[in-house]
C-alpha cells in the first residue's frame, strides 16, 4: 500500500488493528528513509505502541541506534536484528527491505504517529474490558478495584499524543508575564490567602505547589485552613472551585467553624436559642453569604490517595479547580495493594502523589500534616517546629514546596492562665520556600470563633534554599 492510499484511509476512517499495523509500516519507512523529522517518532511512541511483533522489533533497534547515535538505514538495522538474534537473515533481510520500499510522505508523518498511537490506546481499551468482563469483586475489596480500574483508565487516556510538550517560546512568554507582573509590586500571582504578610512572602499560594501546613495540637491548622477556604473562595470567577478533603471533621462542624468566623458569633446548638437578636441576624447574614461560594466538601473519612486523584480528575473536568485541602495527610489510608507497606512508606507515597496531583491538575494543594510527639519534650526557644519535627515524615520535606508551621510563642505557664489564651498571637513560620524567601507572619487568633487575622508579618529572605 503506497502513502497516497494509507492517507485516504486514515481521514476520519474508523481507527482498526489493520489501520494502525499499515501506519507502523510507513512511519518505520520514513525513519529507514531518513526523512525530515521522522526521528520524532522516538519522542512520541514507545515499543509498547506497535501492534507488529516485527514492528516493535525493528522499532527498538531503531531506538538504540538513535540514542546511540549511530546511522539508522536497512543495513544497520538488519545487523543488530541478526546480532542480537532476534531474527534471522532471510527473516530481517525480507521485511526490512520490505518496509524500506514503502514511499511514506513527510508531510503524513503525524498521521503516521497519530494512528499508532490511537490504535495503541484502543488496545489497552479492549484488553482493560476483557479484564473488567472476568473481574471477581467482593464487598471488602469493591472500593478498591473501582478506583484501581478508574486509575487504569486514566493512565490509558493520557497517552494521547494530543498531550503535546509545550514550546520554548511559550514558557517564555508566560515567564515574562509574570515579571511584568511582578514590577508593578502589588500584584500577587497566585492564589490570595487573605493574609497580605504570608502573600508577601509567597506571592500567593502558586498553582502546582504542594504547601505543607504543620503544627501540634490545639494551634490552629484546621481554622486556619478553614479561614484560608474562604478567603479564597470569596475572589472565585465563574466555573472555578476551592475543594477541601476533611478526613477527621464532618460537614456539620465545618459549616458551624466556617458561620461562626464569618459571623464573628460564639455559638453552639445548645445555646443557639439564647443569642441575641443581633447574634441571630449576624448568623443568618453569614449563611446567606457562604451558601452562595463555589467550595466543595468531600468529609468521607476513610480515603485513599487514589480516591483523591480520581474525584479531582471528576472535579477538574467542569470546574477550574483554584486550591485544594487535604485536613490531614496522615489520616489518608493505603490502597489494598500498597498494604504490604510499612507507615513511613505510604507518607512519602501519599506526599509524591499530592505533589504529583497539584502539577497534574496545575492547583496548589494544601496539606495539612501532624509534628512528631518529639516537639513535646522541649521547651522555651527550641520549641519553636522544625523541618525534622514532620511526623512520619518520608519524603513530605522533599516534595513539598512551601512547609509551613504555626507555633505559639507564649510560654507554658502563660498558656495554661485564665484568659491569656482566648485570642493569643500565633506565628506562622515558612520553615522551607523552594522558589522565595523563609520567613515569619505572626497572625491572632480568635480561637472561640476560629478567625485569624493578620498582625504582622517578617522575614530573613533566604532565598537561597536548597531544593530539597
Amino acid at each position: 500500500m503506497n502513502d497516497h492510499q494509507i492517507r485516504k484511509r486514515i481521514g476520519p476512517s474508523v481507527i482498526t488493528p489493520e489501520l494502525g499495523v499499515e501506519a507502523e509500516s510507513m512511519a518505520l519507512s520514513a525513519l529507514l528513509n531518513q526523512l525530515p523529522n521522522s526521528d520524532d517518532i522516538f519522542n512520541k511512541l514507545t515499543s509498547h505502541d506497535f501492534e507488529d511483533e516485527a514492528h516493535r522489533l525493528i522499532f527498538g533497534v531503531a531506538k538504540s541506534l538513535h540514542y546511540a547515535q549511530k546511522e539508522i538505514d536497512p543495513t544497520t538495522i538488519i545487523e543488530n536484528l541478526i546480532s542480537t538474534k532476534l531474527a534471522s537473515y532471510t527473516d530481517a533481510t525480507q521485511v526490512v527491505t520490505s518496509i524500506f520500499a514503502l514511499k511514506p510522505n513527510v508531510k503524513s508523518l503525524e498521521s503516521y504517529f497519530s494512528v499508532i498511537k490511537m490504535a495503541s490506546i484502543l488496545r489497552e481499551l479492549r484488553n482493560l474490558g476483557v479484564e473488567m468482563q472476568n473481574l471477581e469483586v467482593d464487598s471488602a475489596n469493591f472500593d478498591d478495584r473501582l478506583v484501581e480500574i478508574e486509575q487504569r483508565f486514566l493512565a490509558i487516556s493520557k497517552e494521547r499524543i494530543g498531550d503535546e510538550i509545550i514550546p520554548w517560546r511559550q514558557h517564555v512568554e508566560h515567564f515574562r508575564d509574570k515579571l511584568k507582573q511582578a514590577i508593578k509590586g502589588d500584584i500577587i500571582t497566585g492564589i490570595q490567602t487573605g493574609y497580605p504578610g504570608i502573600d508577601k512572602l509567597t506571592n500567593g499560594f502558586q498553582p502546582g505547589d504542594l504547601i505543607i501546613l504543620a503544627a501540634r495540637p490545639g494551634q490552629g491548622k484546621t481554622a486556619l485552613s478553614i479561614n484560608f477556604l474562604i478567603n479564597c473562595a470569596k475572589n472565585l470567577k465563574n466555573n472555578e472551585i476551592v475543594v477541601m478533603f476533611s478526613l477527621e471533621m464532618g460537614i456539620d462542624q465545618i459549616l458551624h467553624r466556617v458561620t461562626a468566623c464569618e459571623s464573628m458569633v460564639n455559638f453552639t446548638f445548645a445555646n443557639f436559642k439564647n443569642l441575641s437578636p443581633e447574634d441571630n441576624a449576624s448568623i443568618s447574614y453569614s449563611l446567606s453569604e457562604v451558601e452562595n461560594l463555589s467550595i466543595v466538601i468531600d468529609d468521607s473519612s476513610n480515603l485513599t490517595i487514589s480516591e483523591i486523584q480520581s474525584r479531582l480528575k471528576h472535579l477538574a473536568n467542569t470546574h477550574k479547580l483554584k486550591l485544594v485541602i487535604v485536613d490531614y495527610l496522615q489520616l489518608l489510608r493505603a490502597t489494598k495493594q500498597d498494604s504490604n507497606l510499612n507507615r513511613q512508606q505510604i507518607v512519602t507515597l501519599i506526599s509524591h502523589s499530592l505533589k504529583q496531583a497539584a502539577r497534574t491538575f496545575n492547583v496548589p494543594i494544601l496539606a495539612l500534616a501532624q509534628l512528631s510527639r518529639k516537639i513535646e519534650e522541649r521547651r522555651g526557644p527550641s520549641s519553636t517546629p522544625i523541618l525534622s519535627d514532620l511526623r512520619e515524615s518520608g519524603s513530605i520535606e522533599q516534595d513539598a514546596d512551601l512547609v509551613c508551621f504555626l507555633n505559639s510563642p507564649l510560654k507554658d505557664d502563660e498558656s495554661n492562665d485564665e484568659g491569656l489564651n482566648e485570642n493569643p498571637e500565633i506565628e506562622f513560620i515558612i520553615a522551607k520556600h523552594r522558589n522565595g524567601p523563609t520567613g515569619k507572619v505572626i497572625l491572632s487568633f480568635a480561637k472561640r470563633i476560629g478567625k485569624f487575622t493578620s498582625v504582622a508579618y517578617d522575614h530573613d529572605f533566604s532565598e537561597d534554599n536548597d531544593d530539597v
